[in-house]
């Protein structure tokens, strides 16, 4: 879980790696909490082996950097024998 910046706002993974928001008002004068209704915002293919923090929130809560799981493999090419020119 994560808090937004301002406070107002607290960020989790939801079932099925669901990133989702739910608004929350803390009330010191009434001693209560204020919790609103959940909004998933996006689904996240997140990797299970890693732990820690796997997603981060912007300063406005606009923006998420997640450390996500790509299946991409890209290709190397290897030189063999390559002499500068002189």
């Amino acid at each position: 879980m994560r808090w937004g910046h301002d406070g107002k706002e607290l960020f989790y993974l939801g079932p099925n790696n669901e990133l989702t928001v739910v608004p929350v008002r803390l009330d010191a004068a009434l001693d209560a909490i204020e919790v609103g209704s959940p909004k998933t915002l996006f689904t996240a293919r997140l990797p299970t082996d890693r732990g820690g923090w796997q997603y981060d929130v912007s300063l406005d809560g606009k923006r998420f950097l997640v450390d996500s799981l790509e299946d991409v493999t890209i290709p190397i090419t290897v030189l063999l024998n390559w002499k500068a020119a002189q």
